[in-house]
């Protein structure tokens, strides 16, 4: 289930948050009413929940005014920490907009891709019933080359901080502690959900021609209960905007 976390940013609940997958995630979550969380060591990005020590050591000893030329042992002890944490932690991402977008269509399902739009209270309520601990947040983006003291965050936890340079994903976050996919080399694992209470609208990607897809993913929320969840074919590209 969800765990609140006051050290995080949680975006106000009616906040709508989007996941651009392709067809096949889309199936997995529907058939095993699971979310995949993907273990953040096989993300694309190498920094992906780590921060450089001497970068992680100028944010945390400018906001616990610690001194600066001083190294401190918390920092130096919570390395070691954080790296036993990333080895164990699987993340679940999703993109903040109200409206969808060009960018992350083009990024995560530019062909046989769709989009699932929720809200944050949507997902946050997803999880009620399941039985592991979820975490969820927005991404902190950083300046990791040059740190200017007064605009660091403080940085209470780096599984929810990624550089300036991924700033355009504007992600929320939901991330699980799970030592199994470490030892046994799993990519991530399934989070169990209500897809019911999550899924609020499921938009077709604007590169599809025709509806074929729209029709096979509305008899597939169909086989699975969800009658009232629209499908619509994204008119992004469209000329007949109203």
């Amino acid at each position: 289930m969800y765990k609140p976390d006051d050290d995080l940013q949680l975006p106000h609940r009616r906040t709508r948050i989007w996941r651009y997958i392709d067809v096949p995630a889309l199936l997995y979550t529907l058939q095993r009413r699971k979310l995949f969380f993907r273990s953040i060591n096989k993300m694309r990005d190498p920094y992906d929940g780590d921060i450089p020590e001497d970068v992680y050591g100028r944010y945390w000893e400018w906001e616990m005014g610690l001194p600066l030329d001083e190294p401190s042992s918390g920092v130096i002890t919570g390395k070691h920490v954080r790296q036993v944490v990333r080895k164990f932690t699987c993340i679940n991402c999703w993109h903040m907009n109200p409206a969808e977008s060009a960018a992350m269509w083009a990024l995560y399902s530019p062909y046989y891709g769709v989009a699932i739009r929720s809200t944050v209270g949507r997902l946050i309520r997803s999880f009620r019933l399941s039985p592991t601990a979820i975490a969820i947040g927005a991404v902190q983006y950083v300046n990791f080359d040059s740190p200017r003291r007064g605009e660091a965050p403080l940085i209470a936890s780096p599984l929810y901080v990624k550089r300036t340079s991924f700033d355009h994903e504007r992600e929320l976050r939901a991330a699980i502690l799970e030592p199994s996919v470490h030892k046994e080399k799993l990519p991530g694992m399934g989070v169990e959900a209500d897809v019911a209470a999550l899924i609020e609208k499921i938009f077709i990607s604007p590169l599809i021609a025709g509806s074929w897809l729209t029709d096979v993913v509305r008899e597939e929320l169909k086989l699975h209960g969800l009658h009232g969840v629209e499908v619509i074919h994204s008119p992004l590209y469209s000329k007949d905007l109203d």
